[in-house]
């Protein structure tokens, strides 16, 4: 999702995911939630996460906020 890019407003490039992590990794699976300044940037200006079972992510960076629902996950 991509809001922004105006005079007005900055761009920010929203990408959510679901992560297992590779056998052997002491992290558990997450829901992510990326925050990028372009479409083609590769690293984050910020991140989130929840428990993989989530269904919702939100973040806050003052400039901007928003809380993302993954459909039909119930």
């Amino acid at each position: 999702m991509t809001i922004g890019g105006t005079d007005s407003l900055p761009l920010a490039v929203l990408r959510m995911r679901q992560v297992n992590w590779a056998q052997g990794s002491t992290k558990r699976p997450s829901l992510l939630l990326y925050v990028r300044q372009s479409r083609e940037d590769t690293s984050a200006v910020s991140y989130s996460w929840a428990d993989g079972g989530a269904t919702r992510v939100g973040i806050n960076l003052r400039w901007m906020q928003a809380s993302c629902t993954i459909e039909d996950a119930a």
